[in-house]
């Protein structure tokens, strides 16, 4: 029984080593499965009398998955500034923010008024 105690104490603190170490680069899914080891290996601990703590890895697999954003960035131009708000407001309800201020061209007696916007796309968007 003493050999199987220092074997699984031996797999446990190495687990627990392997979690601190790498904490900071490890995915929620690889730190799940390194807490379901830990389990495993906490309740046969457990059942031969030995209390060994929980590492940073059950904290760490319950925070969701981080999806990576994406910038997007779009102008939307109007040849009214009613024109461009009615633009700019539609894109405005779909996520986009405003990035910056009105911009003005001028051509001859013609405007073009400009909005810049961006927002933030995920990958499962």
């Amino acid at each position: 029984m003493t050999a199987n105690y220092e074997k699984l104490k031996e797999e446990y603190e190495n687990n627990v080593r392997y979690v601190i170490a790498n904490r900071d680069t490890m995915s929620a899914t690889e730190c799940s499965a390194m807490a379901k080891e830990q389990d495993r290996l906490y309740v046969e601990l457990n059942t031969l009398g030995i209390y060994m703590p929980p590492s940073e890895c059950h904290a760490k697999a319950k925070e969701p998955i981080k999806k990576e954003a994406k910038s997007q960035y779009r102008i939307v131009s109007g040849m009214t500034v009613g024109e461009l708000a009615e633009q700019v407001n539609k894109e405005l309800e779909e996520g986009w923010k405003l990035q910056g201020g009105l911009k003005i061209s001028n051509k001859g007696f013609t405007s073009i008024f400009y909005q810049t916007l961006t927002r933030d796309k995920y990958d499962n968007d």
